[in-house]
Order: structure tokens, then sequence, then C-alpha cells
């Protein structure tokens, strides 16, 4: 697959790295080389991917009854394949959700991360999160001295870019489908602190391609394009801690998934 102008990749990763101020990402930086194929953007979708999966950042305990919850999650994967695209020390890519959560009786719980899909100078951005959730405490294991919760998460996340590059009207896009589950354990302490641990799978499908064309005699005439793919499954760790305290909830969590490390946090009201 070939991607004739190292510049598309910077416009491209501007609009992945939308909060790389924060995360000190130098998304300016030049890139190392202009020909990618599958097996040097196998390691970058997986990355994409990891950074985008859908995670709540909630602890396996469950209220007696009704509960709601709202915060702003962010992430940043850790991975060195980036810098084989982005060049030294460009390892760190951010994503994040507003999320929202309903807890309801029996056990069961419902959550969802969203980031709406806004365009700006040529860049989209969207992502859709869903979580299911069960509380084994509740009906089946009601003497465990720890809350146990079966996780499942869905997730569709999307950059592109549509401009003007090297002469040409160009599309970029990046696409990435994670759909995953995991046993989380986990115990309360002091009222209000709640470490806890995780264990399962996911999966990851996702793309990333462009297209070149340009106008000839009025048509609209395709000039360049290519396309890779990648599909993955891996093990799901995951380890964290919960803070709730009258009303305000924070949350840090770190992961492997896909095999990078990604660190998390989140603030918002949970009741």
């Amino acid at each position: 697959m070939n991607f004739y102008h190292g510049r598309r990749w910077r416009v491209l990763f501007l609009g992945l790295f939308l909060a790389g101020p924060f995360f000190g990402v130098n998304t300016a930086s030049a890139l190392n080389f202009s020909q990618l194929n599958q097996g040097s953007i196998d390691p970058v979708l997986q990355a994409f991917s990891a950074a985008t999966t859908f995670r709540s950042l909630e602890g396996p305990s469950h209220p007696k009854v009704w509960g709601v919850f709202f915060n702003v999650r962010a992430s940043v994967v850790s991975s060195s394949a980036l810098e084989s695209l982005l060049g030294p020390g460009q390892s760190f890519l951010p994503f994040g959700h507003v999320q929202a959560g309903l807890n309801l009786p029996m056990g069961l719980g419902f959550e969802m991360g969203y980031v709406p899909s806004v365009s700006l100078s040529g860049l989209t951005v969207g992502s859709l999160g869903l979580g299911l959730k069960f509380n084994l405490n509740t009906k089946v294991l009601r003497s465990s001295p720890v809350d146990l919760t079966l996780r499942a998460i869905y997730t569709d996340s999307s950059v592109s870019y549509l401009g003007d590059l090297s002469g040409l009207a160009t599309t970029i896009d990046v696409h990435s489908a994670v759909v995953g589950g995991s046993l989380d354990v986990g115990k309360i302490f002091l009222g209000y602190l709640q470490p806890y641990v995780g264990l399962g799978v996911l999966s990851q499908n996702s793309s990333m391609g462009y297209t070149g064309s340009a106008s000839i005699f009025g048509s609209s005439v395709s000039l360049a394009n290519g396309r890779a793919t990648s599909d993955t499954t891996a093990v799901w760790l995951k380890a964290g801690l919960e803070l709730i305290f009258y009303g305000l909830n924070l949350g840090v969590q770190y992961d492997q998934a896909f095999g990078n490390d990604v660190f998390s946090l989140k603030a918002g009201l949970k009741f």
C-alpha cells in the first residue's frame, strides 16, 4: 500500500491527537517513511483500537436498587509502533469518551460512551461505546466476600480527513470496531474506595486507507488509493481504583489491550 506523501499522515494524526497538546504529543514531527504495508500498519491499527476501546472505569460493585453515573474519561495508549510512523518519542495516542450509565435492580447495568461526529477543517471524529454488565453477587454469589461482575463492551470509532493534498482531493480514514468482555473482581474499603482487577478478551477489526482524485474535464477521476486492515483477538488485563465520595466519582485504570499499555482516568458524578 503506497501512501505517497508524508504530509497527509501529519494531518490525519492531528485529528487523532486532538487532545495531543495536553499529553505532550508533537504532531508536527516528521514521519519516518512514506510506504505503509500490512506488517508496519498492523500494530498502529492495534494501538488505535486499544486507545478507542470503551472502558467505563466502573468497579464491579452494584447498588442495591437503582444507580446512575455521568463522567468524562480520558485514555492514552503507549505503543512503540507509533514511533515508526511519527518519529522518535512520539509513542502516545490519546482518546476519550463522555460517559453515562444506569444500574438496575437484579444486578444489571447499561453503560455508554460517546464522542459526537464532529467535523472541523476537513477532519471528522466520532466514537460510540456500549457496555452491558451483570453483578454476580446479586443473585448467584450472594455470600462472596468480593464483588464479581461480568462485563461486555462494543466500540465503533472513526477518524477521517478530506482535503487537498499534493494537488489531489484526498480522503484519509481510520476505522475500528472492538468487541470484548471481562470478569471484574473488587471490594469496597472504607465505604468509598474500590480497587479492582479484571481479566477478559478483546477482538478488533480495523482499517486505514486513502483515496486521491482529481477533476478532469469536469469529472472526478480516482488517481491513487490504498487500504490496510487488521483483525486481532487478545487477552484483556486491567486494574483500577475508583473513589465514590458524596456523589463525586473519580477513577484511574491501567489495562493492556492488544499488547499495548493504556492509562485512563475519569471524573464525574455517581449516585
